[in-house]
């Protein structure tokens, strides 16, 4: 199946008619930061900066996770409209950098199937599917292209990622 295909989402919507609330699998990622530090504080406020690398295509629910071993912020993002190859890998990329550039150590991407565990860089868990990651030390790493049959990144690009986050 191509990419394009298998990256989805559960979103919560709405009905109109009877006001009940109920989910559906949309197109989309979630992304997910881990900060050593805890220091990510300092985003609250700063969401319209990630929603904006989107240029308009998507919509944006930010979540904070507690934990050890865990994501500390993820961002559910709801692709409104598929863009292009380049912007595709663009507006991953800057996504994942946005993370990075807000003080995390590393942060990735998947569908729903993508954990917040950290224990997804560990390649013998197997606990979740990573699209994408990036990090300062090993830049941006993924998987297939949007129109290219769907493959996560390599289980020795998780190992790499692994050592950083165990740091």
């Amino acid at each position: 199946m191509k990419t394009i295909e298998s990256l989805g989402v559960y979103w919560a919507f709405i009905d109109e008619s009877s006001g009940e609330i109920y989910q559906d699998e949309v197109g989309g990622l979630v992304f997910y930061g881990y900060w050593r530090e805890r220091g990510f504080s300092e985003i609250v406020g700063n969401e319209s900066s990630f929603e904006a690398v989107w240029e308009g295509s998507a919509d944006v629910k930010f979540r904070k996770w507690e934990g050890e071993g865990m994501s500390n912020l993820s961002a559910e993002v709801k692709i409104n409209m598929w863009p292009d190859e380049l912007k595709w890998l663009s507006y991953v990329e800057r996504s994942l950098r946005w993370f990075v550039e807000h003080g995390a150590t590393v942060s990735w991407c998947g569908s729903e199937l993508c954990s917040p565990s950290l224990d997804v860089f560990s390649s013998g868990e197997g606990s979740g599917s990573v699209y994408a990651a990036y990090s300062e030390d090993l830049g941006f790493v993924r998987g297939s292209g949007l129109e290219e049959e769907y493959q996560d990144i390599n289980a020795s690009q998780l190992d790499e990622f692994n050592k950083i986050v165990l740091g």
